[in-house]
């Protein structure tokens, strides 16, 4: 869109100017414009090489201050570590004034930047040598403590010559150079301070504070110099014709600048006389103050600039050039480095050849038009005679020919006139048999356009209006004339806001790109009406695919929106009510969840509670059962117990009595033959030992029994006692004994007993029992029909680990260490080598009433019963190693000696 505008910008303003004007101007422009280029660009490229020139200077010169001020500072605490490495190693003695005077007289002769060297001690005793415009000097309090301080200069050979100061009351402790190696407690720079007399100008101190090993201060030492060395540094640096450079310190006190001026006032006082530091901002050198005062402005103090930063200001509608350098040490200065240069030092010479290239651009500019003027001149005579000749052709008369008389451009131009004269006359005649024609055609399309019910019209490329149908101009109540030949974003029905019409502009300007572009925007109809129409753009093509002009049609639909929008209101309070019915039936979610919860947690103690209360009343009817017992069994069985030897020897007596009968009298009557025939006396004889026998087995069997059951339960053991555990699991596998043997297609199982040795055990023996109890039934009944043989190992040992970092083992106390080798815990594993479990099996064994049985086969008691006698009961513990296919082990561990436990 821009080329196309500003080349009809072009024409339209040639087109208004003769053709001379139109040779020379072009010529000139570009000669001017030319010569002007060079010229800039050669004042841009001599700018840019005295900026980068310049940008070095900056660079260097602040890199010489670095330099120069680290080389000058380095000195004071170079001395100060001589002089404690030389009291560190006993070479000098800091009590010792004398010694002390001399070896800083040595020094000072030494050291030609440093003003004087000293030592203060904690009894405000000083000492120092100096060297200054007075010559070389000491300073010394008597009795090297506080009190009257003199100042005596020293010959050639060292000695004493005069008095020059003698201060009363003199105490070291309060200067600021001592004051700050205390506070800081490790070596640093004093603040800088006005010398007495002033003429000598400022100066700063190192100090180094000295400790004894019970970090006891013991003095502090101290290097002085003065800082006017760094002044006349910077007063030699050739910067340039008016350049400046200062120190200042964070504060803004000026620690040393270039130029002559003293870094401190004097205010006078009605009493006495006093000298205070000079801040940058208060200088009397203009340079330096309102560079100052812009760093203050820009930045907000100069205790904000932390990095070296080149800033441009101007003083007075002058051009200035800073570089600031930030300048730290390891003892505690933060100063800043400024170098300001004015602009104007740097472009005087650029400022000349830019007047020179002006000079250069005004002769050219004289030659070049007196050259285009003579030159316009011939070209444009002979084409002025063929423009009077076309214009007499428009007005009909063809018959005026131009002739000259040259065979150029121009007078092959003239040629072609004559020609084209003579074709226009005929193509004149055909041109208005076409218009006719043509405009036949177009009161027909106009007719068709006129009618079509939606509002259509054609658009330039660039948004202008060529034409619009009655439908347009009803819609918009305005004439045509109003409206063609203007922008369309421009007339009433746009001016809606300035979004609708930037958008328009927009979406013209895709369209004159080849874009088909449909969208719906509210536009004012009459009476400020809001409609909202269905808008098109269709961009139409000329022979060569560019696009010729625009298509632009337009339907009003806001009937069918104010339809939608009465829907979207009716779906939004669907919307709504469906949200809040939501969020009740969420919040009714949420109580429910938390009663849920609050239900479990209830359940699980209520299961809690259940299996303890189901354990105790089992405990309970196994105790009366076992009572039952013990009373109902042990009296008969003892009775047959005790007259199974008489009976034996009751019926030995008998037998014998009827032996003897027989071999008294073989030949007995006949009834006594029968009737020993029927009782079959001989097999009476034989099977009436073995009857007794058995008797007297069964009753011991029946005695074991019914002693195993009194050991199961041991009722007479409720509290801890020292049990042999083996007896309790070979108890146990008594009672079980009828479920060990074969059974119809069930084969025997063997028990297979790797005891070790054990010691009595303190525990519960009946709780404990009870957990054997359920491990061996529930490794029965996983063996029940398996193919392999069936087999339950049971192994016992001892152990020295401890169950957890938690529970402490009181054996091992300090009275007797020879306990720490002594097994704390027993260890009982009971495997099988059934069908074993699966791990989310496994995970829920030891919940209350978790049961893998049929319905009627289990309670889902018995391991969580075991878990809480083994775990909570003996604080010991039980687990579980299974795998589906690989039988199943349980290890249960307990203490030794439960009471150490307990805790």
């Amino acid at each position: 869109m821009l080329i196309p505008s500003l080349n009809r910008v072009v024409a339209k303003v040639f087109s208004q100017t003769n053709l001379r004007t139109v040779l020379i101007v072009p010529l000139i422009l570009q000669i001017v414009g030319g010569v002007g280029l060079v010229g800039y660009l050669s004042f841009k490229n001599g700018e840019e090489a005295v900026n980068k020139v310049a940008a070095k200077l900056y660079s260097d010169i602040s890199d010489r201050i670095v330099d120069r001020i680290k080389t000058y500072l380095k000195t004071p605490h170079l001395i100060n570590k001589t002089n404690v490495d030389g009291i560190d190693l006993g070479q000098l003695n800091i009590k010792n004034s004398k010694t002390l005077e001399r070896h800083f007289l040595k020094q000072i002769q030494v050291f030609d930047g440093v003003t004087s060297i000293s030592f203060g001690n904690p009894q405000g005793g000083f000492i120092s040598a100096g060297n200054d415009e007075r010559g070389i000097s000491v300073a010394f309090t008597e009795n090297f403590a506080r009190g009257s301080l003199r100042v005596e200069g020293i010959d050639r050979q060292g000695n004493r010559n005069n008095l020059l100061v003698n201060e009363p009351n003199y105490d070291v402790r309060v200067r600021p150079f001592y004051q700050s190696a205390i506070a800081a407690g490790k070596p640093i720079w004093s603040p800088i301070y006005i010398y007495v007399p002033s003429s000598r100008g400022l100066g700063i101190s190192a100090s180094y504070p000295l400790y004894d090993g019970g970090s006891k201060l013991q003095g502090v030492l101290s290097s002085h110099i003065s800082l006017v060395a760094i002044n006349e540094f910077l007063q030699d640096l050739k910067i340039s014709v008016s350049g400046k450079a200062f120190i200042v310190e964070r504060s803004g006190m000026i620690v040393a600048s270039s130029t002559p001026e003293i870094p401190f006032v004097r205010s006078t006082s009605t009493d006495k006389q006093e000298n205070k530091r000079l801040k940058a901002t208060k200088s009397r050198e203009p340079l330096i103050r309102y560079t100052a005062e812009y760093l203050m402005s820009k930045f907000g103090g100069f205790a904000h600039i932390n990095t070296g930063t080149k800033i441009h200001f101007q003083v007075k509608g002058k051009q200035q050039i800073a570089q600031v350098t930030p300048f730290k040490d390891e003892f505690g200065l933060d100063w800043l480095i400024v170098v300001v240069v004015p602009e104007s030092d740097f472009m005087e010479q650029i400022n000349a050849n830019t007047y020179m290239t002006i000079f250069l651009c005004g002769v050219t500019l004289v030659v070049t038009t007196w050259i285009g003027i003579i030159t316009s001149r011939w070209i444009t005579k002979p084409l002025l005679q063929l423009n009077t000749a076309a214009k007499e052709i428009a007005q009909g008369k063809w018959d005026k020919i131009v002739e000259l008389k040259r065979s150029d451009e121009v007078g092959q131009l003239a040629k072609s006139f004559g020609s084209m004269a003579v074709q226009l006359q005929a193509s004149f005649s055909e041109l208005t048999a076409l218009n006719e024609a043509l405009a036949q055609s177009d009161r027909k399309f106009r007719g068709i356009f006129n009618q079509t019910f939606q509002f259509t019209g054609m658009l330039s490329l660039d948004g202008i209006i060529l034409e619009v149908n009655q439908t347009a101009i009803d819609f918009c109540r305005l004439p045509p004339e109003d409206l063609i030949g203007k922008p369309i974003w421009q007339s009433y029905c746009w001016t809606i806001s300035p979004e609708t019409q930037t958008h328009l502009q927009e979406s013209i300007k895709r369209a004159s790109h080849g874009e088909f572009i449909r969208y719906e925007v509210d536009l004012l109809g009459h009476s400020n009406r809001m409609i909202a129409i269905d808008l098109s753009l269709k961009p139409i093509f000329d022979r060569n695919g560019k696009v010729e002009f625009i298509i632009i049609e337009g339907r009003d639909i806001t009937e069918q929106k104010q339809a939608q929008k009465v829907l979207a209101n009716y779906n939004h309070t669907l919307e709504e009510q469906v949200a809040k019915r939501t969020e009740e039936l969420i919040e009714i979610n949420q109580q429910t969840q938390e009663q849920a919860v609050a239900l479990e947690i209830a359940l699980d103690k209520v299961k809690r509670t259940q299996s303890q209360l189901i354990q105790a009343e089992k405990m309970s009817s196994l105790g009366l059962m076992v009572a039952g017992i013990a009373h109902e069994i042990n009296n008969p069985v003892s009775f047959i117990y005790g007259n199974i030897a008489p009976a034996r020897q009751y019926c030995k007596d008998l037998l014998s009595l009827i032996s003897l009968y027989q071999e008294t009298y073989p030949n007995s009557t006949p009834e006594i033959q029968q009737l020993s025939s029927e009782i079959e006396i001989d097999f009476l004889v034989e099977d009436w030992q073995k009857l007794i026998d058995s008797i007297e087995m069964g009753a011991d069997r029946i005695r074991k029994i019914v002693l195993s059951l009194r050991n199961f339960s041991r009722l007479d053991e409720k509290e801890l006692k020292a049990v042999d555990i083996h007896e309790g699991i070979d108890n146990t596998l008594m009672i079980l004994q009828h479920r060990l043997r074969a059974d119809g297609n069930r084969r025997e199982i063997e028990v297979i007993k790797n005891y070790g040795e054990l010691p009595l055990v303190t525990c519960y023996a009946s709780q404990l029992n009870q957990v054997f109890m359920n491990l061996f039934s529930n490794a029965i009944d996983a063996l029940e029909n398996q193919s392999q043989p069936p087999k339950i190992t049971i192994e016992t040992s001892l152990s020295q680990n401890s169950l957890g970092d938690s529970i402490q083992m009181s054996l091992q106390s300090e009275k007797d260490k020879s306990l720490s080798s002594i097994p704390h815990w027993v260890i009982i594993n009971i495997s099988d080598n059934g069908a074993g479990m699966s791990e989310e099996v496994k995970e829920k064994i030891f919940d209350p009433f978790f049961t893998t049985k049929p319905i009627g086969s289990g309670t889902g008691l018995g391991l969580s019963i075991s878990y809480q006698i083994v775990v909570e009961k003996h604080n010991g513990l039980i687990t579980c190693l299974s795998a589906p296919g690989s039988g199943t082990e349980f290890m249960v561990k307990i203490p030794l000696e439960l009471s150490c436990t307990l805790n």
